[in-house]
C-alpha cells in the first residue's frame, strides 16, 4: 500500500515539474537519417538500386512522436529536404511492442517511373528511447526499402543511424 502512495506521489511530482515554464526535459522534434549502409536484399548488389535507396533515406527526417514527445505506437511522418531529391513526404504507422519498434511508411515519389515506395524499419526501443532523451545520441534502424520502377519491383535492405534534431524543452508541450 505504501508503494502505491509513493508511486502516486512521484507521478504528481513529475506532473508538477512538467507544468512550469522551462522545467521539462529536452526532446527532439525529429530524427534525421544519416547515409544508409550495409546494403543487402534482392537488389542490394545493384549500384543503381542502392542509389535509389540512398536517395530515399539519406537526409530524411522522421517525426516518431507527432502527438507528444514519447516514442509510442501511432501515426508517423517524414520529410526529405533538398532540391535534387525525387522523394517527398511520407506517412505511416509506428508500432511499439515490448523491446522493439517498427515503422511502416509510404513515401511520395516525384519521379513518374517510380511508384509504390515503401519503408519498413525495425529498431531497438531502448536505443531509441536513449536517443530521444540524450541530445547528440543516435540509434540504428534496419530498413527494407521497396518500390516499383515501371513494371519491375525492387527491394533493398540497409541500416541507418537516426539522430535527434531541433531539440526543445518538452515543457512547451504541457503549457
Amino acid at each position: 500500500m505504501h508503494s502505491i502512495f509513493r508511486i502516486l506521489a512521484l507521478i504528481v511530482l513529475a506532473a508538477l515539474c512538467g507544468c512550469g515554464s522551462g522545467s521539462g526535459f529536452d526532446r527532439p522534434q525529429a530524427f534525421l537519417g544519416a547515409s544508409p549502409s550495409n546494403f543487402g536484399g534482392t537488389n542490394g548488389d545493384d549500384v543503381a538500386s542502392r542509389a535509389v535507396a540512398t536517395e530515399i533515406l539519406n537526409g530524411r527526417s522522421f517525426d516518431l512522436s507527432p502527438n507528444d514527445w514519447v516514442l509510442e505506437s501511432g501515426p508517423v511522418t517524414s520529410t526529405s529536404e533538398g532540391i535534387v531529391n525525387d522523394f517527398g513526404a511520407g506517412e505511416g504507422e509506428q508500432n511499439v511492442v515490448s523491446l522493439t519498434g517498427s515503422i511502416d511508411m509510404r513515401i511520395i515519389s516525384r519521379e513518374a517511373a517510380i511508384t509504390d515506395v515503401r519503408l519498413f524499419g525495425v529498431y531497438s526501443l531502448s536505443d531509441a528511447t536513449v536517443a530521444n532523451a540524450t541530445e547528440g545520441t543516435s540509434f540504428p534502424i534496419s530498413w527494407t526499402v521497396s518500390w516499383q520502377d515501371l513494371d519491375q519491383a525492387f527491394q533493398v535492405t540497409c541500416s541507418q543511424e537516426l539522430t535527434g534534431v531541433l531539440w526543445q524543452d518538452s515543457s512547451l508541450f504541457f503549457n
